[in-house]
């Protein structure tokens, strides 16, 4: 008998997309996005293949809170923005990696 693994690249698990949290942070060059909370502006971001992540403006106007960085994004400001979360997107959590939970499937 002998084991073997079968790899794949998509998700894995529901809602496999992950999201972290960089708090007092945003992304210079963020395109505006009306999203009314952090979910609805996280999904904005999930639809646009090239978006990486959001930046949430807590006390902005509603409508104005949303930003949405990618590759036409400038400079991360770590830290220095006082009320603003950045949210990183991380898409490739399909793909195989370390750890447990490392898009492989053991077959007998």
């Amino acid at each position: 008998m002998f084991n073997k693994y079968i790899y794949f690249v998509g998700p894995v698990g529901p809602g496999c997309q992950r999201w972290t949290m960089v708090a007092n942070t945003n992304v210079d060059g963020g395109q505006g996005n009306a999203a009314t909370s952090v979910a609805t502006c996280q999904s904005a971001c999930e639809t646009n293949t090239a978006c990486t992540g959001v930046d949430w403006v807590t006390n902005a106007a509603q409508g104005q809170q949303c930003w949405l960085s990618g590759t036409w994004s400038g400079q991360t400001n770590t830290g220095n923005v006082a009320g603003v979360n950045h949210y990183n997107l991380n898409r490739n959590c399909g793909q195989p990696g370390p750890g447990n939970n490392d898009g492989r499937y053991l077959q007998r």
